[in-house]
């Protein structure tokens, strides 16, 4: 009996404390870039914003063209929407600009 309640308390506490250690340094060991994405009931470190597609029982990921080409349009996207406000802010300063020379010259 002694033993058993030795056994309980030692074993069964770091038991535990290891677990949870090892939980904790699942999330630790992600590498910049990536992220940790749980796909039908397991876990897939994956690029993040990567694409994953489930036909009948297999697991497809998106491939590394398909989301590079992906990541790409979006940026393209994106800097096509910067530009057109960038374009916009520099003719309301011209607007403001020749509003302000009107008034000085006045």
């Amino acid at each position: 009996m002694k033993k058993l309640v030795f056994f309980l308390l030692t074993v069964t506490p770091i038991f535990f404390i290891s677990f949870i250690m090892a939980q904790e340094n699942k999330e630790e060991n992600i590498p910049p870039g990536m992220e940790m994405q749980r796909i039908y009931g397991a876990q897939w470190v994956v690029p993040k914003g990567m694409l994953v597609h489930k036909k009948d029982d297999l697991i497809i990921f998106e491939t590394a063209n398909e989301y590079v080409a992906r990541k790409l349009s979006d940026m393209e996207g994106r800097f096509a929407r910067i530009e057109a406000e960038q374009q916009k802010l520099n003719e309301k300063i011209e607007r403001l600009n020749k509003a302000m020379d009107a008034k000085v010259n006045k």
